[in-house]
């Protein structure tokens, strides 16, 4: 998963860290990222990233998924994810599985709270010299520290497992009262 701006994995070291994933032939690779780098050229840095990563098809233990795959389908296929500061990271978190993270130095979230979180949950690298120790020590781990990442899931989503629940009884409270307040739990 890469985020499209010129800070995320796919414009820093996406071509390194996918040159090292083509040698590891006992893993099966699943690459995408965000839908800006394939359809957006403004967006994308001018680069045609389907041209520049089409080399996957000849590894057979690679596949590029473009934008119109659905993104929750890989999710749940992979056992880990190679990320960084896309929307995708934190959608993959609740499924409690190991995050490799890339934090570009240049890059900030707008919330701190946010960045320490994270890095409390994942295996973060910021340089590729960085990436293989990341990597290994998320491959062998055999699941997730799941208080810290409740911590971040519980801070990024509201209603994380009920939201159907909780989008009924806003809507519910919305016909009777024409207001809803986010924090709703209970029909009126």
């Amino acid at each position: 998963l890469s985020h499209w701006t010129p800070t995320s994995l796919m414009h820093t070291w996406g071509n390194e860290v996918l040159a090292a994933l083509r040698e590891r032939r006992d893993l099966n690779v699943l690459v995408t990222g965000h839908h800006h780098l394939w359809d957006h050229p403004a967006r994308s840095g001018g680069i045609d990233w389907r041209a520049r990563l089409a080399w996957i098809a000849d590894a057979p233990h690679m596949r590029l998924f473009t934008q119109s795959e659905d993104l929750v389908v890989l999710m749940h296929a992979a056992d880990l994810a190679i990320s960084d500061n896309t929307s995708g990271t934190l959608e993959y978190a609740v499924l409690q599985r190991p995050i490799v993270l890339f934090r570009h130095p240049d890059f900030a979230f707008s919330e701190p709270e946010l960045d320490r979180l994270l890095a409390a949950t994942t295996d973060v690298f910021s340089h590729f010299n960085d990436f293989s120790a990341a990597f290994e020590t998320a491959l062998e781990r055999t699941g997730v520290e799941t208080t810290a990442r409740s911590a971040l899931t519980s801070y990024t989503f509201i209603n994380v497992g009920t939201s159907a629940l909780s989008a009924a009884i806003a809507i519910e409270t919305i016909a009777r009262n024409g207001v809803v307040s986010l924090n709703a739990t209970t029909a009126p």
